[in-house]
């Protein structure tokens, strides 16, 4: 019910208070049955729902609280078999996000390296879904320190290398769409050169990315596929600063793209954004305004 919320297919008068409610019920109850696999997923639940509504301090005191209780060895299988994937490992990986947009950067690269160095080698590598969901908040972490070809490397190993390795060509899983477009954001912030910048302009120019509700679960990990497809636009209009069309072109896709990455981290109304997305769209739509001007 919680993912179908956050996709939007539920809606209520005031969600903010539905979705607490919930949340809060999920705690108590999971108390009550005292089975700590399902306490903590609700707690990593709670934790990721006072983030998105902008309670940071109060969601890392619940991440706290998750750290004392959870241990992988006795609770990851179990999490994963009950909910598909280890929701409160994951949440160690959003804190490091929440951590690094508060300005915590030391802290921040602390838990990126808690996460790679003992959690990552405990997991499953089979369960590329799982993997990918635990490393999405630390790449931009890493982006956001400087260290992009090492956020691409480390999806690479974890995530592509994996899936060919364990499943092979031809098979699909629901996230694959955004793979190439966060390993080309990563190539492109990390200074790579680009060996054929006409084919990489023109594949950004018609890059669709996800659909509405895999979009909104990937900017609730992270960062929206629209907000990292603006950003490849960005970048790109600046290596093709000579070809005057194309740069335009490129621009008028970047801030389309930013319109609709926008409707999933800042939306209207009273549905519940994504500020983490949101804060790192607002540079890269900024500066797609100002080119745009020019």
């Amino acid at each position: 019910m919680f993912v179908l919320i956050r996709g939007g297919k539920i809606k209520k008068e005031d969600m903010r208070s539905y979705e607490q409610y919930l949340v809060q019920r999920f705690v108590d109850e999971a108390q009550l049955h005292g089975d700590p696999i399902h306490l903590c997923r609700a707690l990593a639940m709670q934790a990721d729902t006072l983030n998105r509504f902008g309670e940071v301090d109060k969601a890392l005191d619940i991440q706290l609280r998750l750290t004392k209780l959870y241990n992988f060895d006795d609770h990851s299988a179990g999490i994963c078999r009950a909910y598909g994937s280890d929701r409160a490992a994951q949440t160690f990986s959003s804190s490091a996000l929440w951590l690094e947009q508060s300005g915590h950067t030391a802290k921040a690269k602390e838990v990126c390296e808690f996460v790679l160095h003992d959690l990552m080698p405990k997991m499953d590598p089979k369960n590329v879904h799982n993997a990918y969901v635990m490393i999405y908040p630390l790449l931009w972490v890493l982006k956001s320190q400087g260290m992009s070809l090492r956020a691409r490397d480390i999806m690479t190993n974890f995530v592509t290398d994996a899936f060919n390795e364990h499943y092979g060509e031809g098979a699909t899983t629901a996230l694959m769409g955004s793979w190439k477009p966060v390993l080309v954001l990563l190539e492109l912030s990390g200074g790579e050169m680009v060996e054929d910048l006409d084919s990489l302009a023109k594949w950004a120019l018609h890059e669709e990315g996800l659909n509405d509700f895999l979009n909104g679960a990937m900017g609730g990990i992270g960062r929206d596929v629209e907000s990292v497809l603006a950003e490849i636009c960005l970048l790109l209009s600046k290596l093709v600063s000579n070809d005057a069309q194309m740069k335009s072109q490129l621009v008028g896709c970047g801030l389309k793209h930013s319109q609709k990455s926008e409707k999933v981290s800042k939306p209207a109304g009273e549905k519940t954004g994504y500020p983490n997305c949101y804060n790192m769209l607002k540079p890269v739509l900024k500066e797609l305004q100002d080119f745009n001007e020019v």
